[in-house]
């Protein structure tokens, strides 16, 4: 098992090696200076110049970009052009809103949707099934902030059950959560439905059933387990996307996360923020598809005894 997680840790350098070195490239191009977005561009041309070589924005391409990703190796990002602030501080502020987001959203996305597709694979073309299918196609075809603002206007506005913006309380995070976690349990939903309905058609689920074993330990013990393989992989994609496309839900619900920090950030050309985001973003990404990679070798053996000969 350890020798499985080593080549997937190495894996992810080359990865984020290449991730690093194109958000570089790209905002090398992008207009302005240090200079003039910290000081104004009011500021006297000398004292904008001496700030730029002060933060070393004359240099060579390869220079500056061996430099950054030296400091980026020891934790350092750099600090924020706009607030002067280092760039992990501003990412640790605005983290912790984004993470309990993502954790819930996926969270009550997967018991959904494993659950639901279960049920509309074991009830194939009943009702229940014919509901299941026609609410997952509704829901993944729904935009996500026509979503938000749909609960707002429902539960906020005209039930007043809940609170359409801020941070305060447990109540806050309802309403965004849903927003979330229904169009991706829709997907995921749909994807264990197919899956179950390839599993259950095998040749040791019938051996199964002609042993007599009860249709809840067919399911849930032997069709489950081998169809959970692309689910896990859709699961941990998803917590990934979550992680960096809750701008809109963040905006919609006025909630202060990542997603707010790298949209302010883009107006404002703030190149170290954006570069740092985007980084911590892509490390976060390769720790999920990690951690799919782990659950991988738990549910088919087959997996893990290819590293142990």
């Amino acid at each position: 098992m350890g020798k499985y997680i080593a080549k997937r840790l190495l894996l992810m350098i080359p990865i984020l090696f290449g991730v690093s070195l194109l958000i570089f490239l790209i905002l090398s191009f992008v207009p302005g200076n240090p200079g003039e977005i910290a000081l104004g561009q009011d500021a006297p041309p000398e004292v904008i110049h001496a700030y730029n070589e002060k933060l070393g924005f004359y240099d060579p391409l390869p220079v500056k970009y061996i430099t950054y990703i030296s400091h980026a190796l020891r934790g350092d990002l750099g600090n924020s052009w706009r607030t002067g602030r280092a760039v992990t501080q501003e990412i640790a502020l605005k983290l912790p809103v984004t993470v309990r987001l993502s954790v819930l959203s996926i969270l009550a996305a997967a018991f959904l949707g494993i659950f639901l597709g279960i049920l509309s694979a074991v009830k194939q073309y009943s009702c229940l099934d014919t509901a299941c299918t026609s609410g997952a196609i509704v829901f993944a075809s729904m935009p996500r902030f026509w979503l938000g603002m749909i609960l707002v206007i429902i539960f906020s506005v005209y039930l007043k059950w809940l609170p359409s913006h801020g941070i305060g309380s447990w109540k806050n995070y309802v309403l965004p959560t849903l927003t979330l976690a229904l169009p991706t349990a829709a997907q995921i939903m749909r994807l264990t439905r197919s899956t179950m309905l390839e599993t259950i058609k095998q040749d040791y689920i019938r051996t199964a059933n002609a042993k007599g074993a009860s249709e809840t330990s067919v399911v849930w013990k032997h069709a489950l387990k081998n169809a959970l393989m692309p689910v896990v992989t859709v699961i941990g994609v998803d917590f990934g996307y979550l992680m960096g496309g809750t701008v809109l839900v963040e905006t919609v619900f006025s909630m202060s996360g990542i997603g707010t920090l790298m949209i302010t950030s883009i107006r404002n050309q703030d190149v170290p923020q954006i570069q740092g985001t985007i980084l911590f973003l892509a490390v976060c990404i390769c720790a999920t598809m990690l951690a799919v990679d782990i659950v991988y070798a738990f549910i088919d053996p087959r997996v893990k005894l290819r590293y142990t000969k």
